[in-house]
């Protein structure tokens, strides 16, 4: 009987471990099979256990021959490659690209959580350098459940080389979702570019991001005033906001202090119909009842634009990239047709306000039109044809927009009005202006801004301000660990500035829209280079900015740190005349000797010590630049190892370069490039090469009437440097102008007086 028991005993026990360990593989096995890209590894394949935090999700090196799991986005043909390699010898190649959203893309969904923070790093190398700058992105594409698409930027680098450019950024996501993939893009269509060393790290667990968001809740101010209240008899306050932000404190904030709102994203072209016929309504159904629910006007942006396009529209007949035919031409504009006609249809009535179309004006063609496909492909024509069909559709009572960015520029805003009094003059119904206005702590002057906008006040037209945000740098290069006070201090006295600007013209101006609802949710946290930027009215928990304070009570805001944040040189030139050939002749030794001692952008490792004459119209130049490195490798030549020269001969200090004013440019290696009125003809130089670095001797022809003795004319001097020689400016110096804005207007260039 023992011996019975004993066997059973046995028998039992040897079966359950069998079915455990069963279970075991099976378990471990489907986990495998659910999770076939997780790739928690350290060396491709090798799943590493999780830590937490500082978590390692994946990294993909591609150097065990495969792709793991990356697929074509697009009509691209991704490959493993050992062309280049960031790591190791492997990299993947992406190459047919025929538009900017095309590249490879990762199913992220069974590898991230919700409200988990993560470090994402990859690295980008363009096969060639391109024509003109590049921008890559590395881009987050996901859709909730129950909701629509959205693509939020992680990181992205301008790129005018073809070296390996890093791409770092961190995302966070609130919901569930069906799907999400991480993909890589470049902003121009023909650039083909490998990709390596991609990893995602969870650096904050769900538990702390989530902990820490409590931490940091403060939940919505209810006692403080509502902003739109504060423009009741002026204009609409509203904010671009996405769909999610309907609900909860998003959606509390929206309510109380806007009464007028647009889509950051889902009325776009591309997110509502992405392929033909089919239409994703969802997200701005969800926007048109919150605002209806609580009283709030509606802009549609945009119908008609070359950027987040539908891209499908651009394809032939046989799903090629349209050329410019009659039959590609009447193609194109039928789909527009068929899409305006669609969308106007549904939220006619709902919507009165509508961006028709968006961003076409270049002021740097000679007609001042932009070279999307939209106009190769039909010319101006779209433009009216998309107008007519909204008004018809949309009916009288819908005011229909044309929408565009540095409206306040002479140049631009003048070809934009004789785009519309065209198109006025032919019967085309626009009824306003779209202001983009995304501007920046310094720039522009409001006059700028006024004179645009009773430009086009003058002539009947409605105005306005669609996408207003403040950056608070003055250029596309600095950045801030941590911003200081007294920069959201100047921040909020400019957004005072231009409100009150906005009150002058009220009559002329029927809303004013903010690009987003807080600093946490800005585009500019990535463009135009990855960096801390906080340009709207509340921060990131969704507290008020002492720019709320500075339009809705003024006197709680400090005074201007500082005063004034430019101070402007002053020199003088003697007369002579000195042989252009590098070296310093004895016409030179009574000169005043002048520095770029003012730092724009960078560690000022190059500089220049100056000395300046003039004689029977000529102004000229010697220069000793210290450089310890030369370059010119950039295909930018504003980014070469150069010394720039700006004049401004009547001294008007405009905020844009008027016909007397040149921007003269010469590198180390006496090669020149322009901007005004400097041209070949009135621009001499010669240059030496030396062990510090580089002497430049010049001599500019000028109007003779303006250069002669007892003028003051406007001036400043600009080194450029590529310390390391990777076709990268690293630093900017400058004798009197730090805004980085030389290049446009001339309104802080110091000041030479011509004296015998």
């Amino acid at each position: 009987m023992r011996r019975q028991l004993q066997f059973w005993l046995v028998l039992i026990l040897v079966v359950s471990i069998s079915i455990i360990a069963a279970l075991l593989y099976t378990n471990k096995e489907a986990a495998e099979k659910a999770v076939p890209i997780q790739e928690k590894v350290v060396n491709n394949g090798d799943v590493a256990e999780a830590e937490a935090p500082e978590s390692i999700i994946a990294v993909h090196n591609f150097e065990e021959g495969e792709v793991l799991g990356w697929v074509p986005r697009g009509g691209v043909v991704i490959t493993l490659t050992d062309e280049a390699a960031k790591t190791g010898t492997h990299s993947l190649k992406v190459s047919n690209r025929t538009e900017g959203w095309h590249g490879p893309s990762l199913n992220v969904a069974p590898i991230l959580v919700k409200r988990a923070k993560y470090e994402v790093i990859a690295y980008i190398r363009l096969v060639e350098a391109p024509e003109s700058p590049s921008t890559v992105k590395l881009t987050m594409e996901r859709k909730p459940i129950g909701g629509e698409v959205g693509w939020d930027t992680i990181a992205q680098a301008d790129v005018s080389h073809s070296e390996w450019v890093e791409l770092k950024g961190t995302y966070t996501f609130e919901n569930e979702v069906e799907t999400m993939s991480l993909y890589a893009e470049s902003s121009n269509a023909s650039d083909a570019f490998y990709l390596d060393d991609v990893t995602i790290k969870m650096v904050d667990g769900p538990g702390e991001v989530e902990a820490q968001g409590q931490a940091h809740d403060k939940g919505i101010q209810m006692d403080i005033p509502s902003l739109h209240e504060q423009f009741t008899d002026a204009f609409e306050i509203g904010a671009a906001i996405n769909p999610y932000q309907t609900e909860g404190k998003y959606g509390a904030l929206i309510k109380k202090h806007y009464n007028a709102v647009v889509a950051e994203n889902v009325m776009k072209p591309g997110p509502i119909q992405p392929t033909e016929g089919k239409f994703n309504w969802d997200g701005v159904d969800q926007i048109v009842k919150f605002a209806q629910d609580n009283g709030q006007t509606i802009r549609f942006h945009t119908l008609v634009w070359h950027s987040q396009a539908a891209e499908w529209m651009f394809l032939d007949i046989d799903g090629n990239p349209m050329a410019p035919t009659e039959a590609n031409k009447k193609l194109l504009l039928n789909r527009m047709e068929t899409h305006i006609r669609t969308v106007v249809d549904r939220y006619k009535g709902d919507i009165r306000d509508w961006d028709v179309v968006n961003e076409v004006i270049d002021p740097g063609q000679s007609d001042g039109m932009r070279r999307s496909k939209w106009f190769e492909i039909t010319g101006t024509e779209y433009i009216a044809r998309a107008f007519e069909v909204t008004r018809e559709v949309a009916g009288v009572g819908a005011q229909l927009y044309i929408n565009d960015y540095n409206t306040h520029e002479p140049k631009k805003r003048d070809f934009m009005y004789k785009l519309i009094t065209d198109m006025l003059d032919r019967g085309v119904p626009i009824d306003g202006v779209g202001h983009q206005t995304h501007i920046n702590i310094t720039n522009p002057s409001v006059d700028l801004m006024r004179e645009s906008i009773e430009k086009f006040a003058s002539i009947g037209l409605d105005n306005q301000i669609t996408e207003l945000d403040i950056s608070i740098y003055s250029n596309d290069t600095d950045k801030y660990d941590e911003v200081p006070e007294e920069i959201l201090i100047q921040q909020a006295h400019r957004y005072r500035e231009v409100f009150d600007m906005f009150l002058e013209l009220k009559d002329y101006i029927s809303s004013v829209v903010l690009w987003g609802t807080d600093d946490g949710k800005t585009w500019l946290s990535t463009f135009p280079i990855t960096r801390i930027n906080l340009p709207l009215l509340f921060d990131k928990d969704l507290q008020a900015k002492p720019s709320y304070w500075a339009l809705v009570d003024y006197a709680k805001v400090p005074a201007p740190p500082g005063g004034e944040v430019i101070g402007k040189q002053t020199t003088q030139a003697y007369k002579g005349k000195p042989k252009i050939d590098g070296e310093m002749d004895a016409s030179w030794s009574r000169t005043a000797e002048i520095a770029t001692n003012i730092s724009v952008s960078g560690n000022e490792e190059a500089k220049a010590k100056v000395r300046t004459m003039w004689e029977n119209g000529y102004l000229y130049v010697y220069a000793h630049v210290t450089d310890a490195k030369l370059s010119k490798t950039s295909d930018n030549v504003w980014e070469h190892d150069s010394l720039e020269i700006f004049v401004d001969q009547n001294n008007a200090q405009t905020e844009f370069y008027e016909s007397d004013d040149g921007q003269f440019r010469v590198n180390y290696a006496n090669e020149h490039s322009y901007n005004g009125m400097a041209s070949p003809e009135n621009f001499i130089t010669a240059t030496k090469l030396l062990e510090d670095g580089y002497i430049v001797e010049a001599a500019i022809k000028l109007n003779p009437e303006l250069i002669k003795s007892g003028a003051k004319i406007g001036y400043d001097i600009q080194v450029n440097n590529d310390q390391d020689g990777d076709g990268t400016r690293d630093s900017v110096t400058i004798w009197s102008d730090p805004t980085g804005f030389s290049y446009q207007n001339t309104k802080n260039f110091g000041t030479i007086e011509l004296i015998e």
